[in-house]
């Protein structure tokens, strides 16, 4: 590419405008304009809190999406769309490899509890939820407790005590 800042301007936008579209709580990364050092204290906060889960699915996701655009690299060359085309593959392949790790670690979870019922929400709306121990992730029912998924602990954590939950009821 010509212009090597150009890919980096690509990229910046993209995941910039991105993520406040999927979860308005991503609106923060504007602030990083005005505060860089922010932008990396609040990336780190981020590694270092769900790090058990962010470092494998990252690993496979950077190994995949560099064969990816090295691919596409070949194919487009310098067109001018290139970096944007490059971020949304590696968007995608980052949902793919997450959907993948995250359920493999839920349905394994669930099954060492012997849950009654088990109820998974996809990857794209766990991120557009954001909660951290929220239904939006995951939860089981095991003899009537409630249990949400923590991608902190990559485990099930149970909810406040409540009446008894059925399993047909809550999936609703």
């Amino acid at each position: 590419m010509k212009k090597p800042y150009a890919w980096l301007a690509q990229t910046l936008v993209f995941w910039l405008v991105l993520l406040p579209v999927l979860n308005t709580d991503y609106l923060l990364l504007w602030l990083a304009w005005l505060n860089p050092a922010g932008l990396v204290e609040w990336l780190w906060m981020l590694l270092e809190t769900f790090y058990r889960f962010l470092v494998p699915v990252l690993a496979l996701t950077g190994l995949l999406a560099w064969q990816a655009m090295r691919a596409m690299q070949r194919r487009l060359g310098t067109k001018p769309y290139w970096p944007l085309a490059a971020n949304a593959c590696c968007f995608v392949i980052l949902l793919f490899v997450g959907e993948l790790f995250k359920n493999a670690i839920i349905v394994t979870e669930a099954w060492r509890a012997d849950a009654d019922c088990l109820h998974i929400h996809s990857m794209l709306h766990s991120i557009m939820a954001a909660g951290e121990h929220a239904p939006s992730h995951a939860f089981m029912i095991d003899d009537g407790q409630l249990y949400f998924w923590s991608f902190r602990e990559l485990a099930f954590v149970a909810s406040p005590p409540r009446e008894y939950y059925d399993c047909r009821a809550a999936a609703m």
